[in-house]
């Protein structure tokens, strides 16, 4: 997946949605520094945008493999 491409941005839109329950005090705030692998300018929300994204890389190869 592309960081440009609108599946990634459809991806952090809905990372943003869903990760309001589980921030505790941090802010949510994308980086734009252009550094690869800076999504997000707090190091929490990076690290859990990053898990979030391999388990949606992984489902999609689940479902892949049931095609």
């Amino acid at each position: 997946m592309v960081k440009s491409d609108k599946e990634f941005h459809d991806l952090m839109i809905q990372f943003e949605k869903n990760a309001k329950d589980i921030t505790y005090g941090h802010i949510v705030e994308r980086d734009n520094s252009g550094i690869k692998g800076v999504w997000y300018t707090d190091g929490y929300i990076n690290t859990l945008f990053d898990a979030y994204m391999h388990g949606y890389e992984y489902a999609k190869c689940l479902v892949n493999q049931l095609d």
